[in-house]
C-alpha cells in the first residue's frame, strides 16, 4: 500500500460506502458492479463460489476458519478480488494491480493487506460488507421480476395469495422439492 499524494474525492452516496474497522479507520468502497462481479464469480469454482455465498456477518471464528479450511486459497483469493475492485481508500492506493488472472490478483491484494497489518477479521469484514452491498442492489422488484420473466421463465416469482406484504420466491426450472 502506498500513501495518496492527493487524497481522492469520494462521491456521497451509491455506489459508493464506509467500512469502519476498528483498527484501521473507515474504508471507502465502490459497490461493484454487475459486470465486476460475473467476472469474479467466473474465476471461483462451484465449491469456493459456495463458500464465498456461505460468509455471513453471523458466521462465528470457529465457522469462518472452518470455512477457510474446506473451501481453501481461492476463497480468500476471491475475497480480495472483491476488495481490491471495490477499493476506494482516500489516502491508501492498494499496489497490487489486476492483470486478469482475478485469482492472482485477489491473492495479491490479501497478501498486500496481511503484509500491512490487516487481521482476517478486518479483510473478512470489509468483503463479507462488500457481499451484503453486492447482494443488496441486485434484488429485483416484483415488477421487474415480471416482466423479466417473459423473456426469462427462470425469474418468474411465485406469489402465495395470502401474501400481502409482496415476498416471493424465486421459481427455479426443473427444481423440485417435493
Amino acid at each position: 500500500m502506498t500513501e495518496r499524494p492527493t487524497p481522492i474525492q469520494i462521491r456521497d452516496g451509491y455506489p459508493f460506502m464506509v467500512i469502519a474497522l476498528d483498527d484501521q479507520g473507515d474504508h471507502h468502497m465502490q459497490i461493484p458492479s454487475a459486470l465486476s462481479v460475473s467476472k469474479i464469480v467466473k474465476a471461483m469454482d462451484d465449491a469456493h463460489l459456495a463458500g464465498l455465498v456461505a460468509m455471513r456477518a453471523d458466521l462465528d471464528p470457529a465457522q469462518v476458519m472452518t470455512l477457510l479450511k474446506d473451501t481453501g486459497p481461492q476463497l480468500i483469493a476471491g475475497l480480495g478480488a472483491l476488495i481490491g475492485t471495490a477499493w476506494r481508500h482516500e489516502s491508501l492506493a492498494l499496489e497490487a494491480t489486476d492483470t486478469g488472472d482475478l485469482v492472482a490478483y485477489g491473492e495479491a491484494v490479501y497478501e498486500e493487506m496481511h503484509g500491512h497489518g490487516y487481521r482476517l477479521e478486518a479483510f473478512l469484514i470489509l468483503g463479507m460488507t462488500i457481499i451484503r452491498a453486492i447482494w443488496e442492489h441486485a434484488q429485483f422488484t416484483d415488477e421487474v421480476s415480471r416482466r423479466a420473466s417473459f423473456f426469462f421463465p427462470m425469474l418468474a416469482r411465485n406469489h402465495s395469495p395470502e401474501s400481502t406484504q409482496g415476498s416471493s420466491t424465486l421459481e427455479i426450472p426443473g427444481d423440485s422439492t417435493d
